[in-house]
């Protein structure tokens, strides 16, 4: 995130006053900087002011955190700053909340003007490591008058003017934590090890690794519980097996990770459900209650990276209560198709960004059901985005229940997604009823609002493309169509839309012609999904 230099540049005032109010909850991955305000030398006046930076996770970024008031990046710049310093005023600047990783020693780069030093600037709670051979992470300060709260790693520290370098007072290098030191052994079980590993690490105020490594484990349940002192990575190298056996695990999920802060996962391992027996149990109903691989409750500010989950014995991984919470590369496989939705969102969701998702078969993803339970929370800013739907019963989904509780769904977006044999490509559905057993005579009242549906194309298996189903009770608003694509070549004739309840708004091409006519209900497939 940049405050930009460009009106600093111009021939005239220019105030920056209240154009960044607030940069909140981002993540910045292996970028060459992080949270950024510069300002060109020997510039013309200017004011920056009442800026805050707040709740930010750095990942192996170069330049977390920096004020720059000698920005030249062609080097052609007069830099002699003692006679032609920056006039930008920048004052009122808050960073608070910032932590994770640097790339480079340089962690904190606060470098303001001579002719007009930096004001009222906070920090709070920084913590930002690094393990480079150079030695801890540091700060350069000049010209600033800084005030200080809570957490400073690397410590910063204002004397005058002057330029000052500080690195960690009292903080010890990462700690890591191998479970062969732990007892763990190549084809045995590793629970105990994990949890004694954890337990170490959790006690440690440094950020710690524990170290699944390379090789092939047996793994029963583990629970890793916090709060724990500081970050914490697990890293999984290993191919992990659950028990083969149904009845293995009673109650709750194979892996379950819970109230951790700063909590990484990665390693590019496996974990295998080894789900085949319980699916053949499952049909056979002499089995209920099979656990997830993965379950992820009340997580801030974490990743989950370069894991695969193979053939879970249930659903493959289940998020409750978490913040922050990001997956790269998250890879789900089974021998076994997966019935469901590829992804759930389910109530209480808000921010939401799924990109890069090949979702195939299954039932595409889906925001609910929703309006099931009384006193449901908003899903509110979900965007879903350059994701490719392959032979699925549903592409990209909103469904709530006919007869409903109240309920609110908003800001979703769905952008740049290709159907390859999609049953239902495009469906809002308000009267969801799997079981056929609703009462369809009354209304969902879960309201939809600000929808968009953006740059969507490929083929449908059926000749209904686009569904648009909304409450009669509480009708859909603000929902923009744009761009749709979508071709059937069933002996029925061309592809067709249904909408009920809905006047869209229309940009760009509509193939179908979306809300022309009156078409069939959704497919089978998705009426039972």
């Amino acid at each position: 995130m940049i405050v930009s230099p460009l009106a600093m540049k111009q021939n005239n005032f220019t105030s920056l006053k209240s154009l960044v109010d607030l940069v909140m909850n981002c993540f910045f991955i292996s970028t060459d900087n992080g949270v950024r305000i510069k300002t060109w030398p020997a510039s013309h006046l200017g004011v920056v002011s009442d800026i805050h930076f707040e709740d930010i996770i750095m990942q192996n970024v170069s330049n977390p955190v920096v004020i720059d008031q000698v920005y030249c990046p062609s080097g052609k710049c007069n830099k002699d700053i003692s006679i032609l310093p920056s006039q930008a005023k920048i004052s009122k600047v808050a960073f608070l909340n910032i932590k994770g990783t640097s790339r480079t020693q340089s962690v904190v780069s606060l470098l303001c003007s001579k002719g007009s030093p930096c004001e009222d600037i906070e920090f709070g709670d920084i913590d930002i490591s690094y393990s480079g051979k150079e030695g801890p992470a540091k700060s350069s300060c000049e010209k600033i008058k800084s005030n200080f709260k809570g957490k400073q790693n690397p410590v910063l520290v204002y004397f005058g003017l002057g330029v000052l370098f500080l690195a960690h007072l009292g903080e010890s290098q990462n700690a890591t934590f191998d479970i062969t030191k732990y007892g763990a052994n190549a084809n045995a079980d590793i629970s105990e090890a994990v949890g004694k590993a954890f337990k170490e690490a959790c006690a440690s105020t440094s950020p710690s690794t524990i170290v699944i490594p390379k090789g092939t484990f047996q793994m029963n349940q583990v629970k890793l519980e916090g709060p724990c002192k500081g970050p914490i990575e697990l890293q999984i190298q290993a191919i992990l097996k659950a028990p083969s056996d149904p009845n293995a695990i009673k109650v709750g999920e194979w892996l379950t990770v819970n109230k951790l802060d700063f909590f990484t996962m990665s390693g590019g391992g496996t974990l295998d459900g080894q789900g085949k027996a319980a699916w053949e149990c499952k049909q056979s109903k002499q089995c209920t209650k099979l656990p997830n691989n993965l379950s992820f409750n009340s997580l801030t500010n974490s990743i989950i990276k370069d894991i695969t989950t193979l053939d879970s014995k249930s659903f493959h991984v289940n998020v409750n209560q978490c913040k922050n919470l990001t997956f790269i590369n998250f890879n789900v496989k089974s021998a076994f198709s997966t019935g469901d939705d590829c992804i759930s969102i389910g109530d209480e969701t808000e921010q939401l960004y799924i990109t890069k998702v090949t979702c195939g078969p299954g039932h595409g993803i889906s925001v609910g059901s929703l309006g099931g339970n009384a006193g449901e929370k908003p899903v509110v800013g979900v965007f879903v985005k350059n994701c490719t739907f392959t032979s699925t019963d549903n592409g990209v989904r909103i469904k709530t229940w006919p007869a409903s509780h109240p309920g609110v769904v908003s800001d979703i977006h769905f952008e740049d997604i290709i159907v390859q044999n999609v049953s239902n490509p495009i469906v809002i559905d308000q009267v969801y009823c799997p079981s056929g057993k609703c009462n369809k005579d009354l209304p969902s009242q879960v309201k939809i609002s600000k929808v968009s549906i953006q740059n969507i194309k490929g083929t449908s298996r059926t000749q209904n493309a686009v569904t648009l189903l909304c409450s009669k009770g509480s009708p859909c608003e603000g929902v923009e169509v744009g761009d749709i694509d979508i071709s059937y070549s069933g002996k029925e004739g061309p592809a067709k839309s249904s909408c009920e309840n809905i006047k869209p708004n229309f940009k760009g091409k509509q193939i179908p012609a979306v809300c022309s006519a009156d078409a069939p209900a959704p497919a089978a497939a998705a009426a039972a999904s």
